[in-house]
């Protein structure tokens, strides 16, 4: 779709433009939303089939967030902690970029 490529357009730019070591968290709300996504930044080589950019659960998604990962990909649900909890700092780095679509 045009939403995705335009993210896909965005994330080239930033890399090729700045410098820096940018990690860009792509985050839905749908399976097949996160797919479609995923497999535009495949296609145009943004991402690599041997890339390991989509968490399977939260603490994937934790650890991901940890490493220096150029793009992930994920669900917002995976962004849930136990109830009552505080929740964890997820990274103290500055140069994460989010990019949400229809994750309300």
């Amino acid at each position: 779709s045009g939403k995705s490529f335009s993210m896909v357009f965005y994330t080239r730019k930033i890399f090729r433009k700045l410098t820096g070591n940018f990690t860009f968290v792509v985050v839905t709300d749908r399976d097949d939303l996160d797919g479609q996504i995923y497999r535009n930044f495949l296609h145009t080589g943004v991402v690599a089939p041997k890339d390991d950019v989509r968490p399977k659960g939260s603490a994937q998604l934790r650890e991901m967030l940890g490493k220096n990962k150029r793009v992930v990909f994920t669900l917002i649900q995976k962004f849930r902690f136990d109830k009552g909890k505080d929740y964890p700092l997820l990274s103290d780095r500055d140069d994460i970029v989010v990019i949400v679509d229809e994750a309300h």
